[in-house]
């Protein structure tokens, strides 16, 4: 024999839906759809340009590289290239 369950106490208690311990889903509807605010256009450009400020850093950077790496030039590449120190002094004289 299989157990029923229990009757309600009154007829409004078997009207009252089932208490969640979480409201039901979604909570919130976002519409995606809906066209973008309008932009002005220095906002616009500000936008497109701002990643361009850092173009000047980056070109300073690989100047003082070149600079640093000519003057600090080590010793096994410049035999690598055939210069030797003191290589452009005339020995001879003196």
């Amino acid at each position: 024999m299989a157990m029923d369950k229990p009757a309600p106490a009154s007829p409004t208690e078997a009207a009252k839906p089932p208490v969640l311990s979480e409201p039901a889903l979604p909570l919130l509807v976002v519409r995606r759809d809906e066209a973008r605010p309008p932009v002005s256009r220095v906002a616009a450009l500000w936008r497109l340009l701002r990643p361009l400020r850092f173009v000047p850093l980056v070109m300073a950077t690989v100047m003082l590289g070149g600079i640093i790496g000519l003057y600090f030039q080590p010793p096994g590449m410049r035999r690598a290239q055939g210069r030797h120190p003191r290589a452009d002094r005339d020995t001879a004289a003196g």
